[in-house]
């Protein structure tokens, strides 16, 4: 596929018509009606035609240039009603969505969380997952996403150890030898990943255009920066496109109002010449269900505000003489280059950037956050 594209202008690609009760709806999960031709389908070319010479009889599949025709896709998402759209066309992927989304903050630190398999005998309590006595059960018996298990292969950090003595998970540094050495030479994961929340579980309705974007050469190249992040740990991030925003979209920080309390916003654009950035759509198992995620990761080109290695652990003991010259002090108040010359600290908020007034009117604790940085 070509460069990806995320935008929040709109696209207007299907109109739906109007139906008469929800059982005469289209298939909402394939809008293409299992066709991704379907611009063509109308089209046939009879033998009386001269266009033949060029391009045959029946349905075209190619332009009077000999150019094959590609498939479109569209698909859609959302969490709490908030819908997010895809398109491929002319092998281009684009992603509109709200206009801002706050986005949260986390780190990987080097390790995989893996689970014990259905019917699997796993390790016992008190067993070492990274003894090499070990190493054949840790291979066959745990598993990083169980897709066949569905929600029932996650396990909260509460059950450890199940009802039969049996450890239900073990986290694995990305260097155990589970991973034949494909992370041997990684670089040190040292950037936090400001993400959320895309897509509901298995996102049945963008999953034909996400199969097809997935499935291209342009997939799952990951940048320096996501590297630094993890993003490229194929046991974490199960799949991945880098986006690019379109030229008038920033991403946003809040420095806050000096003198004032923290419900006084400055948000100024970040200033990408010396703030880099790298953006992606991910894939992700989350709770043992696949969703997707938009991601992007910064890192100042003249300081190390946002790196950060815990300099404890398995994974930090596995870096040996690459812990020389890391970072392991976190900076909680990170600084972003923003427009106008200006450096400041990202000042979060004391609330929630998707906020539900009446969160217990739909059973749900869940929200979206307006953190310092918006996208």
């Amino acid at each position: 596929m070509r460069k990806m594209a995320s935008s929040i202008s709109a696209l207007a690609i299907l109109a739906a018509g109007n139906f008469a009760s929800a059982d005469e709806l289209p298939n909402l999960h394939d809008l293409t009606l299992g066709d991704p031709m379907f611009y063509t389908s109308d089209q046939d070319i009879k033998d009386d035609d001269g266009q033949k010479q060029m391009l045959g009889t029946g349905r075209p599949d190619r332009t009077h240039s000999g150019i094959p025709h590609l498939p479109v896709f569209i698909g859609y998402m959302n969490t709490n009603y908030t819908y997010r759209f895809v398109t491929i066309a002319e092998q281009v992927f684009t992603m509109i969505g709200e206009g801002k989304h706050g986005l949260w903050r986390v780190q990987e630190n080097g390790t995989i969380r893996e689970y014990l398999k259905p019917d699997a005998d796993g390790l016992s309590d008190g067993d070492d997952p990274l003894s090499p006595e070990n190493l054949s059960v840790v291979t066959q018996d745990y598993a990083a996403y169980i897709p066949q298990a569905g929600w029932d292969g996650y396990r909260y950090p509460d059950q450890r150890v199940d009802n039969q003595g049996r450890i239900a998970f073990i986290d694995l540094p990305i260097s155990h030898p589970k991973y034949h050495g494909k992370y041997q030479k990684h670089d040190p994961v040292d950037l936090p990943l400001f993400y959320c929340t895309m897509s509901e579980n298995d996102y049945p309705y963008a999953v034909k255009a996400m199969d097809f974007a997935f499935a291209q050469k342009g997939a799952n190249r990951i940048g320096p920066l996501g590297k630094r992040a993890g993003l490229d740990i194929r046991e974490n991030y199960t799949n991945a496109l880098r986006l690019t925003h379109f030229p008038d979209a920033r991403s946003w920080v809040n420095r806050g109002v000096e003198g004032e309390d923290a419900l006084h916003v400055d948000w100024q654009p970040v200033d990408t010449s010396r703030t880099d950035v790298e953006y992606y759509l991910v894939e992700r198992p989350f709770f043992n269900k696949p969703y997707l995620f938009v991601t992007a990761v910064f890192d100042n080109r003249d300081n190390d505000d946002l790196s950060y290695v815990r300099p404890e652990g398995p994974y930090w003991d596995s870096l040996k003489e690459r812990q020389a010259g890391l970072k392991t002090k976190v900076t909680r108040q990170p600084r972003f280059h923003l427009a106008q010359d200006i450096e400041a600290k990202a000042v979060g908020l004391p609330l929630y950037g998707v906020h539900h007034p009446n969160r217990a009117a739909y059973g749900k604790r869940d929200a979206d956050p307006l953190l310092p940085l918006v996208i």
